[in-house]
């Protein structure tokens, strides 16, 4: 939207005041603000649980560690 904005004719500026333009853009950085945020917290959710869930193992049973090892380099491995 930034690209056309900057590359619009005069004309597009004249048919426009510049408070509809300003609150165009106010609103869609608005929306990116919450989207982003909620993104982040999924992505830190799904980074840190996986982590927390290796550290609970590792308490119970040393085993199990190299279990979950093989587990995610064959996901790995299917995935990639």
């Amino acid at each position: 939207m930034t690209y056309k904005v900057i590359r619009a004719k005069k004309e597009f500026f004249d048919r426009n005041p510049s408070g509809r333009i300003l609150n165009r853009f106010s609103s869609d950085i608005g929306h990116i603000d919450t989207t982003l945020i909620e993104c982040a917290k999924i992505m830190i959710d799904f980074g840190v649980r996986p982590f927390i869930m290796l550290i609970i193992i590792s308490f119970i049973s040393n085993y199990l560690i190299v279990l979950c090892f093989v587990i995610v380099f064959l996901f790995a491995k299917i995935a990639g």
